[in-house]
């Protein structure tokens, strides 16, 4: 299915809209993470199941049914860590109700989210919305300016050597059996602030280069894309 262009600041208001107006129809309140599961259960009607879906599934959106499909492997209740995936899959699929849902009624198709799939234009702009949703502008901002005061936080290749030379980043990653590469540093840096908003580091770094907090030299752009 081919969608047509949408512009960013069009997908960042579509999903401060919808996160405005379902927290102010289920009266909830705005203190800690947004709460996707309402948002998408209570507000936008459509259901939550959970199944074994195929490797590199993360989850899918049944639209005549209303139904959201979730890949058992990143429950929460089974591993607490899969609890910044699965939410950002929830706001993916909620992205694609939101964002796509009269092009796929008048196709009559379902979307099936792989891994691999992330440079197709559809899943680029739900990846944006959830992003959007789950981070909010302003409270993302200033959450990393209380955080990350110090300016070399918001270059990544300052960051990336000053990592290298004090080494507590390094440690952490091998202890915790990951190879050391620049997205596991700045993953594990910016992992507080990933915490904060219940998202993954990954998604929370890529939502810091989306509003130009943290820069990258011309030849990391592909770091954070």
């Amino acid at each position: 299915m081919i969608v047509p262009f949408i512009a960013k600041e069009k997908i960042e208001e579509e999903a401060s809209h919808l996160r405005t107006e379902a927290y102010k129809g289920l009266n909830l309140t705005s203190d800690g993470p947004v709460d996707i599961e309402s948002i998408i259960e209570c507000y936008l009607g459509l259901s939550i199941s959970i199944a074994s879906l195929a490797p590199g599934v993360l989850g899918a959106l049944y639209l005549a049914e209303k139904r959201v499909e979730i890949n058992e492997d990143i429950l929460p209740d089974n591993d607490k860590r899969c609890t910044g995936v699965f939410n950002f899959t929830l706001g993916h699929e909620g992205g694609h109700y939101v964002l796509h849902a009269p092009l796929l009624a008048a196709n009559a198709q379902n979307v099936i989210c792989r891994k691999n799939e992330d440079y197709l234009d559809r899943e680029w702009q739900a990846n944006f919305f959830a992003s959007s949703l789950l981070m909010p502008r302003e409270p993302f901002i200033k959450a990393f300016y209380e955080l990350y005061p110090e300016t070399f936080y918001r270059d990544a290749e300052r960051l990336l050597i000053k990592c290298a030379v004090d080494k507590k980043y390094c440690y952490k990653i091998k202890l915790k059996r990951k190879e050391l590469s620049t997205d596991t540093i700045l993953d594990e840096v910016f992992e507080g602030l990933a915490k904060q908003f219940a998202v993954s580091p990954r998604a929370a770094v890529i939502r810091l280069k989306h509003l130009g907090l943290l820069t990258f030299r011309e030849d990391n752009q592909r770091i954070a894309c």
